[in-house]
């Protein structure tokens, strides 16, 4: 029952990924930017503001992750999702690393880690028009469709998929 509902509710969502991903990012670099101006002093500095900015921002950069990862399986669809997800996760981590260590020991000699907000503001934007030149067909789903279809008209039953 439940691989049905979700199986159905991921159809349905098929054709709002790019827009999902692109309102998402958007939310992550608004609320992350006010974070940032909060952390600056420029906005003045409220418990409430700061926790709220914080939530919300890890709330939206939080809801991209599964959508970012089914984007990747349609991309590289031959290939495995298992396989996919990890070279993600693993560049993701290289990433990191390269951030931290960079930024963090050679580059800031103050110790002052308010540049790291602006920096993950700055990353989340430049993500939104990347979403939108990005092209991708849903191979992955046609190919799960027109399976589903002969395995249904081999039993004689008839199903709407859409």
């Amino acid at each position: 029952m439940w691989v049905f509902f979700s199986f159905s509710f991921s159809n349905l969502f098929r054709d709002y990924v790019k827009p999902s991903l692109s309102f998402i990012f958007f939310g992550a670099a608004c609320f992350q930017t006010v974070y940032s101006l909060v952390c600056n002093q420029i906005i003045p500095l409220s418990e409430a503001i700061l926790f709220a900015t914080a939530f919300l921002h890890y709330m939206f950069f939080c809801a991209n992750e599964p959508l970012l990862l089914d984007l990747a399986a349609e991309a590289a669809f031959p290939v495995a999702e298992a396989i996919t997800t990890g070279l993600m996760f693993t560049a993701a981590y290289i990433v990191q690393l390269f951030f931290f260590v960079t930024f963090t020991f050679i580059l800031d000699k103050n110790n002052n880690p308010l540049w790291m907000n602006w920096v993950l503001a700055s990353a989340e934007v430049v993500c939104i028009p990347i979403i939108f030149i990005y092209n991708g067909s849903r191979k992955r789903l046609a190919v799960d469709l027109a399976n589903k279809r002969d395995e249904i008209w081999t039993k004689g039953e008839e199903i709407d998929f859409f």
